[in-house]
């Protein structure tokens, strides 16, 4: 506060400054921009700086000290089963051939827009439906389509 009183006072020429001191106008306004720049700078730089975050130092796992991984064979036909153990004690699971199911051929329905169907433009960046089913379509430059 009390360097903008100085400052205030500098401007109205209210505080005089010995004929040593004398600057130019332009020097003194670099000066003072200078000065509030490097303020201005330095006092937000503590409160916006974000705290570092502490990571844990990874651990090296060897291979060889793991235990060998399970080994499921997936059953042919219906009949095996796998026994696990919990600490509530064993559970079986029934282990079961895999069921294949052939997919329905894809449907695709495709409605080509152009400029001949009001489409402001051919080149289309982004394309959108809102709620009522109303298709959207930003092109490059030359706006936006209701469909």
């Amino acid at each position: 506060m009390g360097f903008s009183v100085f400052v205030l006072l500098w401007q109205k020429r209210l505080f005089r400054v010995d004929s040593k001191f004398k600057m130019k106008k332009t020097a003194s306004i670099f000066l003072l921009f200078t000065f509030y720049f490097l303020l201005f700078t330095f006092s937000f730089s503590q409160t916006l700086a974000q705290p570092k975050t502490q990571y844990q130092v990874p651990r090296t796992v060897l291979l060889d000290t793991c235990p060998p991984p399970r080994t499921i064979a997936v059953p042919t036909k219906p009949g095996g089963s796998y026994i696990k153990q919990y600490k509530s004690g064993p559970q079986t699971i029934p282990l079961l051939p895999p069921k294949t199911k052939t997919a329905a051929a894809p449907i695709a329905n495709f409605t080509n827009y152009n400029t001949e169907q009001g489409l402001a433009l051919s080149s289309v960046a982004c394309g959108y439906m809102d709620k009522s089913g109303n298709l959207w379509f930003g092109t490059v430059g030359g706006g936006v389509s209701r469909y």
